[in-house]
């Protein structure tokens, strides 16, 4: 094999290699939770008002078994309840509940980025 030949294999083997370094580029990762700057203090009384009421998620009533009256069980169901509330089941529709959540929406809005970033404490 000339040497010309040789050079050339060796440039392509080289441009191969280094263009597979490059690692993954995928910028499609969906596995991000979203980050908050809010924490529990900051929307537990909405909660207390709107979710863990004496007729819902109480620690005694724990409506579909569920008990959002403190930070674990808030954190446990919180991307559960992220999806509740944007597809309108929680609260209850008819529930007084409802009524005042879906008045209040800096409170709902504050509640649904708290929820979706994990319900970090």
């Amino acid at each position: 094999m000339s040497i010309k030949k040789q050079f050339g294999l060796i440039i392509f083997g080289l441009a191969l290699a280094l263009g597979s370094c490059g690692g993954d580029d995928d910028d499609d990762d969906d596995d991000t939770t979203p980050t908050t700057s809010l924490t529990y203090s900051d929307v537990s009384t909405f909660i207390n008002q709107h979710c863990a009421s004496a007729a819902c998620h109480s620690a005694e009533t724990k409506g579909g078994n569920v008990d959002l009256s403190s930070h674990t069980g808030v954190q446990t169901h919180a991307a559960a309840s992220a999806t509740a509330i944007e597809n309108g089941t929680m609260p209850q529709a008819g529930s007084a509940e409802r009524t005042s959540f879906d008045s209040e929406t800096s409170g709902k809005a504050n509640l649904l980025e708290y929820l979706k970033a994990g319900a970090p404490e």
